[in-house]
């Protein structure tokens, strides 16, 4: 059997190809239970979007209203097993951004314009909003935040984020009521045209993302690690060279993300990549499809994320058993009964946003016709 893990030391001199099309030792897959997770019932053009799930089964995310027109309401919500869903309370505006759950029901996002410009950075906690600080000195006065930690630790990015000073946005840590700027590859304090954003944290508070590199390193962003709030790490790409991104690292310190490369037409394409102590692997994407991308990972290496088809246009959620495990269609797993919503209607998976402690994937659909979307957990059975 073939690996598709490569040391440090040799990752420069070892073939994209052995890489991403090698065979993988995983074990037989598990199948999966396809359960809707339901709306507010407050109107036909509402649908409800889950973006994480914590240990609990306790799901995190929006309910979008009049979705895709110039008058859209995302409203941050809850869904907590055997209960209603919650909508959680809204300060100014009326487009939410939530982006993770911890075990203690802790709510991160922010708070945005329909144009995305200029977030707030908040988090919910027993049902009340709370607006994050910004840390001295930045650029202006926004930020969001991404992920959340067992211990109530928040991390994400702050500074400027509407164009041209899209330039000027820091990852950020929010930690026991006080606010850190993590810099950048370019330095603790950072430098005017040197970007990061912290994405993911573990519990012994590690924290993962990217960073902007040099002008002169080939990819223009690395994914980087925050060992603590000063010292950071270059966790490179592919061997191929390419920029990289980290999205989640567990608490065995595996982390996972997306590398770029360039195919032999030119293009850009992106993989899904995860860093553990041997080194970096390519996780590869069925044959055919064009890209993957992995979002988040849990303690038994499960890893789930996303492979895009060769329309260009079209995606589906992955999930890899471990990482030399080889990637499976999600849609392939939950059985001849598929994944349907409330009235019966089939969908299909695109995006596999979160995995729990317990497997339990959070995976986001679209139904055959493609005019309406919906959200899943999947139960391993």
């Amino acid at each position: 059997m073939t690996y598709r893990s490569i040391s440090l030391a040799r990752a420069a001199m070892t073939p994209l190809l052995a890489l991403a099309a090698a065979a993988a030792c995983a074990a037989t897959p598990t199948t999966y239970q396809c359960t809707y997770l339901t709306g507010t019932g407050q109107g036909d053009s509402q649908y409800p979007e889950g973006h994480a799930i914590n240990d609990l089964g306790t799901v995190a995310g929006v309910a979008r209203y009049n979705p895709g027109e110039l008058e859209e309401v995302a409203k941050a919500m809850v869904w907590v097993v055997g209960e209603e869903p919650v909508e959680l309370p809204m300060l100014n505006l009326p487009f939410h951004e939530v982006a993770d759950v911890n075990n203690a029901g802790q709510v991160v996002g922010a708070e945005i314009l329909r144009s995305y410009l200029e977030p707030t950075p908040m988090t919910w906690r027993n049902g009340q909003a709370e607006v994050l600080p910004i840390p001295p000195g930045s650029w202006a006065g926004a930020g969001r935040a991404l992920a959340i930690n067992d211990k109530g630790d928040i991390v994400g990015a702050s500074g400027a984020f509407d164009w041209p000073y899209t330039r000027n946005m820091h990852a950020t840590l929010w930690r026991k009521g006080k606010v850190f700027d993590l810099g950048t590859l370019g330095g603790h304090n950072g430098q005017v045209q040197r970007v990061s954003e912290a994405l993911g944290i573990n519990d012994a508070g590690i924290v993962v993302g990217w960073s902007d590199v040099k002008k002169s390193t080939r990819g223009g962003q690395h994914a980087v690690r925050w060992d603590n709030p000063w010292t950071i790490v270059d966790l490179g790409g592919l061997p191929t060279g390419g920029g990289s991104k980290a999205t989640a690292i567990n608490n065995q310190g595996t982390v996972v993300g997306s590398g770029t490369y360039e195919k032999d037409n030119g293009l850009i394409a992106a993989m899904a990549v995860a860093w553990d102590a041997s080194g970096i692997h390519g996780l590869g994407m069925p044959k055919g499809h064009k890209a993957s991308i992995a979002l988040k990972l849990n303690d038994d290496e499960v890893i789930v994320g996303a492979s895009e088809l060769p329309d260009f246009e079209s995606w589906r959620a992955m999930v890899w058993f471990g990482v030399s495990g080889a990637p499976r269609d999600l849609n392939n797993l939950v059985g001849s009964a598929g994944c349907k919503d409330g009235s019966g209607a089939g969908f299909v998976l695109e995006r596999a946003r979160d995995i729990n402690r317990d497997g339990v994937i959070l995976a986001t659909g679209v139904s055959g016709d493609g005019a309406r979307h919906a959200t899943f957990k999947l139960v391993p059975q």
